[in-house]
């Protein structure tokens, strides 16, 4: 199941992990299960962690910030510092220029809960 319309706001979707490993684990298989390839998890790349570096099959960058969404807190979105924002968007300045060549990149949201087993994407934070 590839989601192909990756200007909607929000794709949510069950997933089941095959690992044991709660929210990094259920974060991966929903990626694959929308039908990105995941690139490096939990790097550190120009003065950011990236949780998630992927691209889909048109060759698009996507870099996941991935949060624990819990019950408590079900209605609102973890927020994304604008320090942690800015260090995102350098991060991905710097892969595009050392590509030397135009990357379309997106910066975005993956919001998990691994109790639930179940993840949503929130695009172009």
């Amino acid at each position: 199941m590839a989601f192909t319309d990756l200007n909607a706001l929000r794709i949510t979707a069950l997933v089941r992990p095959a690992f044991t490993n709660a929210e990094e684990d259920t974060a991966a298989c929903f990626l694959r299960l929308c039908g990105f390839t995941v690139l490096s998890r939990n790097t550190r790349q120009h003065g950011a962690e990236l949780d998630f570096l992927c691209s889909n099959a048109a060759g698009d960058l996507f870099i996941f910030e991935v949060k624990r969404r819990t019950a408590a807190k079900k209605d609102f979105y973890p927020a994304v510092s604008a320090g942690q924002r800015a260090r995102l968007v350098r991060a991905a300045k710097e892969l595009q220029r050392k590509a030397n060549k135009f990357l379309t990149i997106r910066i975005c949201l993956l919001l998990v809960d691994a109790r639930r087993q179940s993840a949503e994407l929130v695009l172009d934070i």
